[in-house]
């Protein structure tokens, strides 16, 4: 497969390079100038607009991790090691370790098991 890339990328390395030529050689200084200037542009404009995406996924990101702090800190409490902390940490183990085993179980087990916990109740 990147053969084949290299192959289809040399008639256009030849093409780019002809037209580098053309340019050097057969166009007058402003004109040469007006090129440059739209290529400088468009470099620019697109630097702008990287500067610009990253910008605002840096803010994105920092705004959901902000909520994210705030969505624990509600649940778990503002200090770092307390009672309230513990146990929604052990709350929500058990939680899903029960729903793993749950997940894992056969269909005809969980069947079983739920007819003999009629009895129970």
């Amino acid at each position: 497969m990147l053969h084949l890339a290299y192959i289809f990328s040399r008639p256009v390395a030849g093409f780019l390079a002809a037209v580098a030529f053309y340019w050097s050689a057969f166009l007058y200084e402003d004109e040469k100038r007006r090129i440059n200037n739209k290529l400088v542009d468009l470099w620019t404009r697109v630097d702008d607009l990287k500067k610009a995406s990253l910008s605002a996924h840096a803010a994105f990101m920092k705004e959901i991790s902000a909520l994210a702090g705030r969505a624990f800190d509600q649940l778990l409490g503002d200090e770092l090691l307390s009672a309230r902390a513990v146990l929604v940490s052990v709350y929500w183990s058990v939680a899903s370790f029960i729903i793993v085993l749950a997940a894992k179980l056969p269909c005809n087990l969980r069947v079983r098991l739920r007819n003999q916990t009629r009895f129970w109740l």
